[in-house]
């Protein structure tokens, strides 16, 4: 699995702290991101401290996908569960497992075979 940034960083609050989208390639894995740090399986992915990452975008197949503050994109099929606290959750494929939101916009192009809610936002 290979991760890589997003070129286009954007300066949050003081110029210390940088948000940024995270890119991943590859598949069977359980992605989070947690206080703006990318987890693989449980495992932290080192990098540069001063970034935070709040975006996902996953070209592959996951386990599952979490973020707290960031969107979810999947170019792919996940076969677990999709859960975003804040931000949108977009799928290529399907999602065997279930998919929330708290606010943000659920866009599946496959089939869902859990439930999907959002207390805040649309579900296509």
């Amino acid at each position: 699995m290979k991760i890589f940034k997003k070129n286009n960083p954007v300066v949050m609050g003081n110029s210390n702290v940088v948000s940024e989208t995270v890119v991943i390639n590859g598949s069977g894995r359980n992605v989070s991101i947690i206080n703006g740090r990318v987890f693989i399986n449980g495992v932290e992915m080192k990098g540069d401290e001063k970034i935070i990452y709040r975006d996902v975008v996953i070209n592959g197949d996951p386990k599952s996908v979490m973020t707290q503050s960031g969107s979810i994109r999947v170019n792919g099929n996940v076969t677990g569960d999709v859960s975003s606290t804040s931000g949108d959750v977009e799928i290529s494929g399907s999602v065997e497992g279930n998919v929330h939101t708290t606010s943000g916009d659920v866009r599946v192009r496959g089939g869902i075979q859990g439930s999907v809610s959002t207390v805040s936002g649309d579900i296509n």
